[in-house]
């Protein structure tokens, strides 16, 4: 499902998004904007766990939105050389692994990313299990969290590269610690990506 160029102001209004599976996938090169109303994405089954893929060169602006992405994330997939996301005084909720996620699959490419979170809301339960994160940059770019709350099970936000930059912002996890979720980041290597 392909979407770009777009700029929708909900009004207030709710807009569902459903189908086949996949994700909404931001072409290479457009913009998406998103604003003033609820989002609720069902029945995406990506592989990727992509709710909302962010293509090369494009950017994604989240505006005044309540959106549910389901099973889904936010997602810029590896090999994306450039590419943003802003969510501007909005509240993302998700049953996947991260609320917004970078992925650096390729050790090769994948740069230039630039992630905004501002006065805004992001809440993720994991699958039921607890193995979350709000966001995760795993590639070289800039992330910016100001006056937010992002609420996750094992972790609030990982940066494995890049620059982060957290202000006058609150991070929570809620998965209860135990030797066997911690010797997953003690002993354990990363999987792909």
């Amino acid at each position: 499902n392909g979407a770009g160029g777009a700029d929708i102001n909900l009004n207030g209004n709710k807009l569902t998004v459903s189908g086949d599976g996949d994700s909404v996938v931001v072409a290479s090169g457009e913009s998406l904007t998103l604003k003033n109303g609820n989002i609720e994405m069902t029945n995406i089954e990506d592989p990727n766990y992509a709710g909302l893929a962010v293509g090369e060169g494009s950017a994604v602006v989240l505006d005044n939105v309540d959106i549910d992405l389901g099973d889904g994330s936010i997602l810029v997939d590896y090999g994306i050389e450039t590419a943003s996301i802003d969510v501007i005084n909005s509240i993302i909720t998700t049953a996947s692994y991260f609320a917004i996620s970078t992925n650096a699959l390729n050790t090769q490419t994948g740069q230039g990313v630039v992630i905004n979170v501002i006065n805004s809301n992001l809440i993720v339960d994991g699958q039921g299990d607890g193995d979350c994160t709000g966001i995760l940059m795993n590639v070289p770019g800039r992330l910016t969290v100001t006056d937010s709350e992002i609420t996750a099970g094992r972790q609030a936000v990982i940066v494995r590269t890049g620059n982060a930059t957290i202000t006058n912002s609150t991070l929570n996890n809620t998965l209860a610690y135990t030797e066997a979720n911690w010797a997953k980041y003690d002993e354990s290597k990363w999987g792909a990506g």
